[in-house]
């Protein structure tokens, strides 16, 4: 049996950005900050690690409707390699493809107002009181 897995828990850098490619598929990268659990014996410091993430349809459009930049995020991932040419050499590039999301820090919705400016005069009636 062969596994090809990853779990990554971060927060994310930017905001996320979707978008549509050629085939008509949306499409969402988003980069994970992820502390490493031991200090650098060097500095003496805990250590970042920048990981991107690529997620596609479903999951492109959920981590951009819901997250926001320092989002926590818990990602079920798989790794994926390709080649492309660069300098006329083929060259290897490993992606970490997203399959599952768990938002860990509370989802932040988009298309809800952030503020009373950006919330439209909702007329309303006042209603009287009937006598008993």
């Amino acid at each position: 049996m062969m596994i090809n897995q990853v779990i990554l828990v971060g927060r994310l850098v930017a905001d996320p950005v979707i978008r549509e490619v050629s085939s008509g598929k949306n499409v969402c990268e988003v980069k994970l900050a992820l502390q490493r659990p031991f200090k650098s014996q060097t500095t003496h410091t805990y250590e970042t690690d920048f990981i991107k993430v690529t997620f596609w349809e479903y999951l492109a459009i959920n981590v951009n409707e819901y997250s926001i930049k320092g989002s926590v995020l818990g990602i079920k991932a798989r790794l994926q390699n390709r080649v492309i040419t660069v300098n006329d050499k083929p060259v290897e590039i490993i992606d970490v493809v997203g399959e599952q999301l768990i938002f860990i820090s509370k989802p932040h919705n988009k298309s809800i107002p952030k503020s009373n400016e950006e919330i439209e005069d909702i007329p309303f009636e006042e209603i009287e009181k009937e006598d008993d």
